[in-house]
């Protein structure tokens, strides 16, 4: 008899941790979901002031946050990893290339990718500061540091106006994505005071500036065809 009852409340038991596990389980995947959700409606608004939403949207795909310093990060980190895949490849392209006008051009761009990166990396360090007193300040100094991004990746192309038209349509080619992720970066930074009514960015409720001015200014650089 007692061999019984042990055997029917270790029974019990069982059956009450597999529900209890099953509704743990449960409960977690509608978090998830829920918070999936929400990420991907925040990437779409912090991706609608951009002039290249896809590859905006694409660069932060499964990035699952709603905080809006944190995609523009990621957006960042990304195109950083891009530039760093164009230089990876310049070794190939000098490999093939004889004509000496050509390979100034792509040792110049090296240098050119290297000042994008740290500008960059740069802004990557001002989103991370929690000083936010003079948001224009914070703002505009965002600013400076992608269009000069922009402006290195651009430099890096004016080199290769005289040198032979396969060594600069591969150039093109190569920064073509990167020149739009960081074109987005600064679409993204620009519109910070108004994509905060939106995704309200941690600590910039309390800072103080005129940021109506920075709504109007256009980027630094025209962007990539």
């Amino acid at each position: 008899m007692g061999k019984a009852i042990i055997g029917v409340c270790a029974v019990i038991l069982v059956a009450m941790v597999v529900a209890v596990a099953a509704d743990a389980i449960h409960s977690r995947s509608g978090r998830s979901e829920g918070e999936m959700e929400a990420s991907k409606k925040a990437v779409k608004t912090i991706c609608q002031p951009t002039h290249y939403k896809e590859e905006c949207e694409k660069s932060l795909a499964g990035s699952n946050t709603t905080d809006p310093k944190e995609l523009i990060k990621v957006g960042i980190q990304a195109a950083i990893r891009e530039i760093e895949k164009v230089v990876s490849n310049f070794d190939t392209i000098q490999d093939g290339t004889t004509d000496l006008r050509s390979r100034q051009a792509l040792d110049d761009c090296k240098e050119q990718m290297g000042y994008s990166i740290n500008n960059l990396k740069k802004s990557l360090n001002q989103l991370s500061s929690s000083d936010v007193s003079r948001l224009d300040v914070y703002v505009e100094n965002l600013r400076i540091w992608l269009g000069g991004s922009i402006t290195f990746q651009q430099t890096c192309l004016y080199g290769f106006e005289n040198v032979s038209t396969e060594a600069r349509e591969k150039m093109k080619k190569l920064l073509n994505t990167s020149q739009m992720l960081t074109s987005n970066g600064l679409n993204m930074v620009s519109a910070i005071p108004e994509l905060n009514r939106d995704l309200k960015f941690p600590g910039l409720t309390r800072a103080r500036g005129d940021t109506r001015k920075l709504l109007a200014k256009d980027g630094f650089c025209s962007t990539p065809n």
